[in-house]
């Protein structure tokens, strides 16, 4: 399917209006991750016919059986674009200011003196390698996931096209009852109910694959007990909620936005619902996995 980023761009820019009348987002953050967002729509669209994937029978009868048709290590993203958009967000959060422009500045010179190998960080991101991120996160103490943003964001366009291209018309039409993503077989990173029956789909954190779930269930143990199952939302914070599983003592986001006239982007509804996040912190819950954003 071909990327039409008008559309793309048309859909963004009705979210960010909303984001930026909210209330208690930075703004900073916004204005750097809605110029991010332009930047990867806008790498996406020279990726169109670029992203071709041949899956064997045997990849398509593996997911028949639960597994992932094309594990994240044989995503082989555009290097090219990938590096370049690597650049320019590099570039922009550079004239950011204040400590993240100075943490850029760091980890710009810690490739130019070889402690930083960007080619390294994106095999490493591929290989789901938190401990290299960590270590890594030591060259800007001020913002120790710097590099992790920056890789993520710049492979995003690549994993998103390739993800697409890996999926046939239909695969994902059916329920997904397992606790990765069909395409790649990472874990979901937000979820949101669509239409009249309130159907529950997922996100994946890695290739951003939006795919149907069971409602419930937790997306990450399988506990499907309803006396384990609980969610809660929060004043303020209308068309989210918060779905707590107490086996595993994991929470996930969760939109529903059916009844209202609001846009949904999942990536950017993450952000949007930031303060739902510090509650279940403060409750104690855990979320495997980091924001769509790499923090």
């Amino acid at each position: 399917m071909t990327f039409d980023l008008d559309r793309e761009i048309r859909r963004l820019e009705r979210k960010l209006g909303a984001l930026r009348a909210k209330d208690g987002l930075p703004r900073e953050l916004v204005e750097l991750l809605a110029a991010t967002r332009k930047k990867q729509l806008e790498a996406r669209a020279a990726l169109n016919g670029g992203a071709a994937v041949t899956l064997s029978p045997e990849d398509r009868a593996r997911r028949l059986q639960g597994a992932a048709v094309l594990p994240r290590e044989r995503f082989a993203p555009d290097e090219t674009i990938s590096s370049s958009l690597f650049d320019e967000l590099l570039a922009l959060v550079e004239n950011s200011g204040g400590g993240l422009a100075e943490a850029a500045r760091q980890l710009r010179a810690a490739e130019t003196e070889g402690r930083f190998d960007r080619a390294e960080a994106f095999r490493r991101y591929l290989a789901d390698d938190p401990a290299y991120f960590q270590a890594v996160g030591g060259l800007t103490p001020g913002a120790p996931r710097l590099a992790a943003f920056l890789v993520q964001a710049g492979l995003a366009p690549c994993l998103e096209a390739r993800a697409e291209a890996a999926v046939a018309p239909g695969d994902l039409d059916a329920t997904w009852a397992h606790g990765h993503c069909p395409v790649c077989g990472s874990l979901p990173l937000i979820g949101r109910l669509k239409e009249n029956e309130g159907l529950r789909y997922l996100t994946c954190s890695f290739c951003h694959t939006e795919y149907r779930a069971k409602r419930l269930q937790c997306p990450y143990c399988l506990e499907e007990s309803l006396e384990k199952l609980e969610y809660f939302d929060a004043a303020g914070e209308p068309g989210f909620h918060v779905n707590v599983c107490r086996s595993c003592n994991g929470y996930i986001k969760t939109v529903d936005f059916r009844k209202m006239d609001r846009p949904s982007l999942p990536l950017l509804d993450d952000l949007e619902s930031l303060a739902l996040d510090i509650l279940a912190a403060q409750e104690g819950l855990r979320r495997p996995t980091f924001s769509a954003w790499g923090f």
